[in-house]
């Protein structure tokens, strides 16, 4: 990583307290390919002052550094451990641990909204914004619900933020320098800002370190860069079971699509999980005691795959009045994070669509 050069901003503001260990400080601009939803300390907002957190991009490189570095802890408590004496630690019942990365923000620009959806006046239904940039089907959790449409117009509708820039200064000691490299490529390749970034929400592209241009791939380079820095960064071991994380080598469980657009993604992603092989909605009315429908009718499989891919669903029945469910983990817990990923990476000629498979 390239060292701060005269005349750029320093260290963070509450740097003098800290005087140990040599550090490595950067001033890295980015800009949001995509919407950027949420973000805010209020959820599904962004936030009002700064569009783009400093906590929040703090708490990003942290699990990205479990992604990527974690598997050379044996347990979870060796794993807490160093990742305290990275990143910090809450103040508990004995004693907190202050971030050793500090990471301040420079500038950020809040682009311009952009609501997914409208709200027709005849019949108050909620439709696609024709003109958006945001795909409908992953910004689903933008849309009120059917009670509350009643009472409002399409500009109390949640909106998302395009065009929107950030500067952040990054410093931390030289010894962790392995650490914060793997976490910044990983937030910044498979990552992102504010909320649903695995549905390809805030997705990043680094455009200056230090004042120097970011160099892009080319679209037939970016499968290959992505695997010399999965080598590079991913460490190998044995990871503790429960924490998400990437492998060096995951030929069978990443795929780089060219010149797929977010829009394009969202929809091979829309395809697939609304074709009509799948046996939840039939395993849904044998529990009724309804008859099952379509194609595949006979099939007597109770079980739900689909939520591999992420809990809660929601199925709604059209052909079956009052047989509406949610799909869920249990009473106490109430969603599960999709371990896939779908994002636009940009290239230097165009962008490539990413889809992986978190372990």
């Amino acid at each position: 990583m390239r060292n701060l050069p005269q005349g750029l901003p320093q260290l963070p503001t509450d740097a003098a307290m800290h005087t140990s260990d040599q550090r490595i400080t950067q001033v890295r601009e980015y800009k949001i390919i995509t919407a950027l939803f949420g973000g805010g300390v209020e959820p599904s907002h962004a936030d009002p002052i700064t569009v783009v957190r400093a906590t929040a991009v703090r708490g990003h490189l942290r699990f990205w550094w479990r992604a990527t570095r974690g598997g050379q802890y044996a347990t979870l408590t060796d794993l807490r451990a160093a990742e305290a004496a990275i990143w910090g630690a809450a103040a508990n019942d004995t004693t907190g641990t202050q971030s050793a990365v500090w990471v301040e923000m420079q500038q950020s620009h809040a682009g311009t909204e952009d609501r997914p959806f409208h709200i027709e006046q005849k019949g108050r239904d909620i439709k696609p914004r024709p003109k958006s940039n945001v795909p409908d089907y992953v910004a689903f959790p933008l849309q009120p619900n059917r009670d509350e449409v009643e009472h409002l117009t399409s500009e109390d509708l949640l909106p998302t933020l395009v065009g929107v820039t950030f500067t952040i200064c990054i410093s931390f000691p030289s010894k962790y320098q392995k650490d914060v490299e793997a976490a910044l490529w990983a937030w910044e390749t498979f990552g992102g800002i504010g909320a649903r970034t695995r549905r390809g929400f805030g997705a990043l592209q680094l455009v200056r370190v230090n004042g120097q241009p970011e160099p892009l791939p080319k679209q037939q380079d970016a499968k290959r860069k992505i695997e010399e820095q999965l080598k590079q960064h991913v460490v190998e071991g044995t990871w503790v079971e429960g924490v998400p994380h990437l492998l060096r080598d995951v030929s069978a469980d990443w795929l780089v699509l060219p010149s797929l657009s977010w829009k394009e993604l969202s929809e091979k992603l829309k395809k697939f999980r609304q074709h009509s092989d799948w046996p939840e909605p039939n395993a849904i009315r044998r529990r009724a005691k309804h008859k099952p429908r379509g194609p595949h009718k006979e099939r007597n499989i109770d079980a739900a795959p689909r939520g591999s891919f992420g809990l809660p669903i929601v199925f709604h029945m059209a052909h079956d009045t009052d047989m509406d469910q949610i799909l869920q983990i249990d009473a106490k817990r109430d969603r599960f994070a999709s371990p896939l990923i779908l994002k636009p990476l940009a290239c230097s000629d165009g962008a490539v669509g990413l889809a992986v498979i978190l372990q």
